[in-house]
């Protein structure tokens, strides 16, 4: 576990590395802010923390304040893999906790506290009560027992929500955060957004712990987990609990060729892989390399206030900085809101192309005075669609095993094709639909077209970059005259053509 503590150096810096080997865990610790003060002095904006963490194949950058990454090429680097290579797939990610409440003075306002830095509020801060005392020139790392506090030899986590230390992940991380800010003129010091007097914001208290593990079918995947407190004297109603997204796949300079795509409904997830299937050209770790896929999936919501689980009931994706800097009401209404999520099995799927953020997001719900409510979910990469999907499928078999790899049991991965190729559709003839189905051994962009016996186009049936495998299409005849018909499909290299029959 780390926790976070503050370094008595005035006007020093001290410089952290947290770096975990692929197969056997080891750490060193770099802080990245100039800490102030001695220890009874109150937290501020100078001591974020920030480490570079590194248990399996994914490298990221963590911070005590929440955020994953975040801006400029300090922050680096944000969601990497494979770890090392230099090739992000995120910009940043964090929590966020919106309300609807009634203040101290009977007014009804939306508050929203984020763990992001670019452009958001900014107002959670590392909670004090968790500095190590026992060492002040240094973190305690799960991987060595001998920067443990006495306290830990017996620790089960914190109060809110008791946690063993047996769990048996290669690399665990541990940090408190809140949204009453000390900091002098900096966060939410509003009375009009206090819901107790004297507290700041909502009131509300964020356990983050990591957990990443070097097994063959969990190294690509990053699992977090958030334990919202309630700090103030009074319940906070109307709550959402919002995990905020900005992948960037393929390079922080590719992110206009990203798509991004839901599948709650059935799955959980959302996904973002990039359109072009290329990589940043001007980064040398992306030019001539295609790019894999990013996922995430959640695992837990917290519970409704009749004991129910509500899973998500909002994922809003949105062109980036359209919402981060407007007014909290805004952002509750649009993005905290509970809207029906979409799923790729419908039509037409719920799938944003371009520069996209994305919130996921569970509620409302009410958080009573010190109750704690849970929130879980896991970030995977992977080289290709098929092999993502099974990394998120794998990391809710995990979450249901209680986080313990004994037993689990892993999914097989689909072979890839060998080869291209185009199917005779069925059923063939048809009236008015039939299925066309074709293979893909690489990515590629795929243009299929459906030509009458003039060589008219009559229907495109798909236009852009598809993964690797088998893929099916229905194509609807019903406002087409009976006939012989020929569709036709280019990728690459690979052009071919097949006739069927509309009967009708």
């Amino acid at each position: 576990m780390i926790r976070v503590v503050r370094t008595n150096c005035s006007g020093s810096i001290v410089t952290i590395i947290l770096f975990a080997l692929l197969t056997t865990a080891s750490a060193q610790i770099r802080d990245v802010k100039t800490v102030s003060g001695r220890a009874t002095e109150p937290l501020s904006y100078s001591d974020r923390r920030s480490m570079i963490i590194a248990g399996n194949k994914i490298r990221t950058r963590l911070s005590n304040f929440g955020s994953i990454g975040g801006p400029k090429s300090y922050n680096s680097p944000k969601i990497e893999w494979p770890a090392l290579s230099g090739r992000e797939y995120g910009y940043e990610f964090g929590p966020v906790v919106g309300a609807r409440i009634q203040n101290i003075y009977g007014d009804s306002v939306s508050l929203i506290e984020d763990g992001i830095q670019d452009g958001g509020t900014g107002r959670f801060e590392p909670d004090d009560s968790f500095v190590n005392a026992s060492d002040m020139n240094g973190f305690a790392s799960s991987i060595d027992p001998f920067s443990w506090p006495l306290g830990w030899k017996t620790w089960a986590g914190d109060s809110a929500y008791p946690e063993s230390d047996s769990t048996p992940a290669n690399l665990k991380t541990m940090y408190v955060m809140t949204d009453q800010d000390t900091t002098p003129g900096y966060g939410n010091n509003d009375s009009l957004e206090q819901l107790t007097p004297g507290m700041k914001g909502l009131g509300v208290q964020i356990t983050a712990r990591t957990y990443r593990y070097s097994d063959s079918a969990l190294q690509d995947i990053l699992f977090l987990t958030y334990v919202l407190k309630n700090i103030n004297t009074k319940p906070i109603p109307n709550a959402f609990f919002g995990f905020f997204s900005d992948g960037s796949v393929g390079g922080s300079d590719n992110f206009e060729n990203n798509t991004t795509r839901t599948d709650l409904i059935d799955s959980g997830i959302v996904y973002s892989f990039a359109t072009n299937g290329k990589g940043s050209a001007t980064i040398p770790a992306w030019n001539g390399v295609i790019p894999g896929w990013l996922g995430e999936v959640v695992l837990e919501t917290p519970s409704g206030d009749a004991g129910n689980l509500p899973g998500v009931t909002s994922c809003y994706v949105v062109h980036y900085g359209n919402l981060l800097n407007s007014q909290d009401s805004l952002v509750y209404q649009i993005a905290f809101r509970p809207r029906r999520p979409l799923s790729n099995l419908t039509y037409p799927p719920d799938t944003y192309d371009g520069d996209s953020v994305w919130w996921l997001s569970s509620g409302p719900f009410t958080l009573q005075p010190g109750q704690a409510k849970r929130f879980e979910l896991a970030i995977a990469v992977a080289a290709d669609s098929a092999h993502l999907m099974d990394d998120l499928k794998v990391a809710a078999r995990l979450k249901a095993n209680g986080y313990i790899t004994t037993g689990l049991t892993v999914l097989n991965r689909p072979l890839l094709p060998a080869d291209f190729s185009l199917r005779q559709n069925y059923p063939n003839p048809f009236n008015p639909t039939t299925v066309i189905s074709y293979q893909l051994s690489a990515l590629a962009h795929v243009t299929l077209k459906v030509y009458d016996i003039l060589g008219r186009s009559v229907a495109t049936l798909a236009d852009g970059v598809q993964s690797p495998g088998v893929h099916s299409v229905v194509f609807d005849g019903s406002r087409l005259a009976s006939g012989v018909y020929f569709y036709h499909i280019v990728t690459g290299n690979n052009v071919q053509t097949r006739k069927m029959v509309l009967m009708k």
